[in-house]
């Protein structure tokens, strides 16, 4: 005897794995941020030097911990050569991107069903022109301390290929987090 499977929508779960998990991560990131763990844990890397700047750089991409790591990165400006801490930074930076493009990665294109009357769909360009300029804004978006999601999804729009995203966000991370720790020896630590 054969199991017979229903016909008709499948669940939410089974439709849109990556994005479920995207957002349960992003509760995970509330509470440990509500709770003051997140805060005090990315508050501590400046201790770690090198290293502190590859995991300041992981959290520079997300939404919620831009700002922390934007503090940490400008105080380890203060003690560390500012060319390495922006290779270390974006290295991270660009690592975090990645796991985000993968997360949406496959997604444009595809209907999102919230309820059974509410639904959405991520938007695909399929033209030259308008991948261009998808690759433009989210590169831009990128270097900027905006939440990187947006940046990642613009890109994904975009259908860009893994390798040539992961240049792009380096190119632009690198910059952002060089032009921190400028800002931070320039304006907010300058030498005496």
């Amino acid at each position: 005897m054969a199991i017979q499977w229903r016909s008709g929508p499948r669940p939410l779960f089974r439709n849109h794995k990556k994005p479920i998990m995207y957002v349960i991560v992003i509760l995970l990131i509330i509470f440990l941020y509500a709770t003051g763990i997140l805060e005090s844990f990315i508050l501590s890397l400046h201790q770690f030097e090198y290293a502190g700047a590859f995991v300041a750089g992981l959290f520079y991409s997300y939404g919620m911990t831009t700002p922390f790591a934007i503090a940490v990165l400008a105080i380890m400006a203060q003690n560390t050569n500012p060319f390495i801490l922006a290779l270390l930074g974006a290295l991270g930076a660009v690592t975090s991107d990645l796991l985000l493009l993968r997360a949406f990665s496959g997604e444009a294109g595809k209907e999102i069903r919230i309820t059974k009357d509410l639904s959405f769909t991520i938007p695909e360009s399929k033209t030259l022109p308008g991948r261009l300029l998808f690759s433009i804004i989210g590169g831009f978006v990128l270097m900027s301390p905006l939440p990187d999601e947006l940046g990642v999804i613009l890109l994904g729009i975009s259908r860009i290929e893994a390798w040539k995203f992961a240049i792009i966000s380096f190119i632009f991370k690198y910059i952002g987090v060089l032009t921190i720790a400028g800002i931070s020896l320039t304006f907010l630590f300058p030498a005496s």
